[in-house]
């Protein structure tokens, strides 16, 4: 008989092995202590369940479960049972009970007679999706990471976890474990899908289609419907069509998928030719920010042309390796004259200027490839973000609109010999469309040399073009990069005797001009001069963020505290509207991004006024803008000595010194502040030995 049952097993053969275990049962008798007993009932109930007979097996199971007769088996199988009938809070606890088992039977020899024993991985996987259910996806997490320790391969458990990090916007998390899934489960065309997901989630487009197509060609019609969104994000209307009609194939009744398709034949750009892109560079020694440059753009690029002037790293090397068309052209000491070389070999409608230290913001990828379509516009603008030094982070941003992708005609054209200008003859569109520069954020080396070449060239325009308002800011500015006061006062002084404040054409290079004079004077302690070229540029432009950010210095040094405070507040609102809204025009501006600073004074005024509450809230705030800002933790720890916290203290002091240090060496921007920073390592030291004290008198 024994045979009979094994060969039947075998064959799965269901309602033999049934009628075999009931024979066997009245042979042995209603003895539930006996082994034979056990073993033929739990056999008989996992095919009771095969064949879907849930009741009956949950009936055998229960009674021999409160009987006291326990088995690995039957605790795998109740929770089975419980979870397909919907009772999940049965089928949870029966689960957990068996993990407890599983964990302990080489302890206490619970007995198993079938594989359930090696089915923890598929107990793991429910109980995960039951807590999916009661919307504990923590819970979820650990019971699918849990699965996955006791089967590594189960493609299960790689889906449901990634459905997890997917619904929670945890995209890093979510990629790591379906690229893991996709090495142990190579040929699961769901790990694909999901993948693709993930990098369309964090706007990896060419990468999400590639796993999409993968999917498909694996069997998943869900992925048919996934690529098409992919293709309609990107404004790729036809390929958008035909991937969504493929899935109507297999689903002809699918009302989204019909007027998916209805919506994009009624759009006003699907039936003219899609225009190209062509990326335009111009190079030399850029092996360090290249491939992270050219890696934003692969999206949107339809070809890359590349105008390399004398590298000697491995930059053309680099450019190769993504595809790009390299040509070598002199360097003639205009950045114009090598921009316009590049445009000559570029053939796509549309051409976008990036350069190597600079990146495409990957969410704004289907933004760029809608603009392409705007033939009523001869170019569009860009939102330039610089990075600016001063504080180690990345934290401080400058922002400023430029003419970014624009129509490939000979009349579209650069001029400038360093900062270099579009001619457009025409209309340009404006967006918030994300461009990061961080020419201005290298270490010291670099950036001297980059101000010897530029500082040479400005000098040369500026006598070429003693009247060009846009030259002598750019050379203002130059000179202020390096602290040269007088150099740049005298190129700023002639910004405003060359315009007029109601020359609309130019207001901004005015604007810019009033602002650099009131930063010269702030650093030359000239504060009532600041003051004035302040109020000047905010009477015409009451929200330019720049001299408000002066300002609130200049009234906090005087302590005319009031006055400060105001022009805190001011300066937030107004930043905060500005990178909220869409807010178009040609004015740098380089205090977006300092929010951390206004919140320091407001904590400074507040520490002065003796609210020490607001104090600490405020530079609580600058730090989770700026946590690398040395003088906010300065202050907190000065808070903290004076109410006797020396531990806190001391601790709040390391941090400004170990920032202001950093920050010291990468940019050199103690500057002012270099008393303030050797106060701080003196209240460091106090502190440690007042903690020291403190702490011996307690031992003691």
């Amino acid at each position: 008989m024994e045979n009979l049952l094994d060969e039947a097993i075998a064959d799965q053969d269901f309602i033999k092995v049934i009628e075999i275990c009931d024979k066997n049962l009245k042979d042995v008798g209603e003895k539930h202590n006996n082994e034979a007993y056990l073993r033929y009932s739990i056999i008989k109930s996992v095919f009771l369940v095969n064949v879907n007979k849930l009741e009956e097996a949950q009936k055998i199971l229960t009674d021999l479960y409160i009987e006291g007769y326990r088995t690995i088996d039957a605790e795998f199988l109740l929770s089975k049972i419980f979870y397909t009938i919907g009772d999940y809070e049965k089928a949870a606890r029966f689960g957990n009970i068996y993990l407890e088992h599983l964990n302990e039977k080489n302890d206490n020899g619970l007995p198993s007679y079938t594989d359930a024993v090696n089915m923890a991985h598929e107990m793991c996987n429910n109980l995960g999706a039951i807590s999916l259910r009661l919307n504990k996806a923590e819970d979820a997490e650990m019971y699918f990471k849990k699965g996955l320790e006791f089967k590594d391969d189960y493609s299960n458990l790689y889906q449901n976890l990634g459905i997890v990090y997917i619904n929670a916007e945890m995209w890093d998390e979510a990629k790591e474990i379906m690229e893991k899934g996709k090495e142990k489960c190579p040929d699961d065309p769901e790990i694909h899908r999901l993948l693709g997901l993930v990098c369309r989630g964090i706007h990896f487009y060419l990468k999400s289609s590639e796993e999409l197509k993968a999917a498909v060609e694996g069997g998943s019609g869900e992925a048919l419907f996934d690529l098409a969104i992919n293709f309609r994000t990107l404004s790729k209307f036809k390929e958008a069509k035909r991937w969504m009609e493929k899935y109507l194939e297999l689903n002809p009744s699918d009302e989204e998928a019909k007027e998916f398709v209805e919506e994009i034949k009624n759009n006003p750009y699907y039936r003219r030719k899609e225009p190209t892109i062509s990326v335009c560079m111009i190079v030399k020694d850029e092996e360090d920010m290249l491939a992270r440059c050219l890696d934003s753009v692969l999206e949107v690029a339809d070809e890359i042309v590349i105008v390399d002037t004398g590298s000697k790293d491995k930059t053309v090397e680099i450019a190769e390796s993504y595809g790009a068309k390299v040509f070598h052209h002199p360097w003639n000491n205009s950045f114009s004259e090598a921009r316009n070389h590049s445009l000559r070999h570029a053939t796509g409608d549309r051409i976008l200027i990036i350069d190597a230290d600079e990146i495409l913001e990957r969410e704004d990828i289907p933004k760029v490839l809608q603009s392409k379509w705007r033939k009523e516009y001869d170019a569009v603008c860009f939102a330039v973000f610089s990075v600016l030094p001063g504080q180690i982070g990345g934290v401080n941003m400058g922002k400023n609109y430029s003419p970014r992708i624009f129509k490939n005609k000979k009349s579209i054209y650069y001029e400038g010999v360093v900062h270099n200008l579009l001619k457009i003859p025409n209309k340009i569109a404006t967006s918030e469309i994300r461009m990061y520069h961080y020419g201005y954020d290298l270490r010291p080396e670099k950036m001297a040399k980059k101000f010897e070449r530029s500082i040479n060239l400005l000098l040369k325009q500026v006598k070429e073009k003693p009247d060009d308002a846009f030259v002598r800011y750019n050379t203002a500015q130059m000179f202020l990069s390096r602290n040269f006061l007088k150099e740049g006062e005298e190129h700023a002084l002639k910004i405003i005797e060359i315009l007029k404040p109601g020359d609309k054409k130019q207001q901004h290079i005015y604007l810019m001009g009033l602002n650099q004079l009131a930063i010269i004077n702030l650093r030359k302690n000239e504060v009532k001069e600041s003051e004035k070229y302040c109020l000047k540029a905010l009477k015409i432009k009451d929200d330019y963020v720049d001299p408000m950010h002066v300002l609130l210095w200049i009234y906090f040094i005087q302590k005319k505290y009031d006055k400060s405070k105001g022009i805190c507040f001011r300066f937030l609102e107004t930043a905060e509207k500005i990178m909220q809204e869409e807010h178009f025009d040609f004015l740098i501006l380089n205090k977006l991004g300092h929010e951390y600073e206004a919140y320091y004074v407001l904590g400074e005024i507040s520490r002065e006024e003796g609210d020490l509450e607001k104090a600490m809230e405020y530079l609580f705030k600058s730090l989770q803008l700026n946590k690398h800002y040395w003088k906010s933790y300065r202050l907190i720890g000065m808070i903290h000595m004076d109410a006797g916290n020396y531990k806190e203290a001391s601790e709040f002091f390391e941090m400004g010194i170990k920032y202001g240090y950093l920050n010291s060496e990468t940019y050199g921007t103690l500057g002012g502040s270099k008393e303030e920073y050797s106060n701080m390592v003196e209240n460091y030291k106090t502190a440690l030995e007042k903690f020291a004290l403190k702490e011996s008198k307690t031992i003691i």
